[in-house]
């Protein structure tokens, strides 16, 4: 929901192996809590590490650490009533 979709679409195709290791368990969090949030929250936390682990290049850390941010704070806009006015 919400960008989540099109978020792991772009760092499936520009950073392929750690998406790849990071997928069982985002999905077995996924499965056993049946909330999108804790598992989506598992794999952008864990990502730049992994990233890291395999020498991925700076500029797509940086880019998987700030794509997931901007979708959440346009999720946060979004679903909170006033938000936006707030803001």
């Amino acid at each position: 929901g919400r960008g989540v979709s099109t978020t792991l679409g772009i760092l499936l195709a520009l950073v392929t192996i750690p998406m790849l290791i990071l997928a069982l368990p985002t999905l077995l969090i996924l499965i056993f809590r049946r909330s999108v949030t804790p598992a989506m929250a598992f794999l952008f936390i864990t990502l730049p590490l992994v990233e890291l682990y395999f020498k991925v290049p700076p500029v797509l850390i940086a880019y998987s650490i700030a794509l997931p941010c901007l979708v959440g704070i346009t999720t946060y806009l979004r679903t909170r009533p006033g938000a936006l006015r707030r803001a």
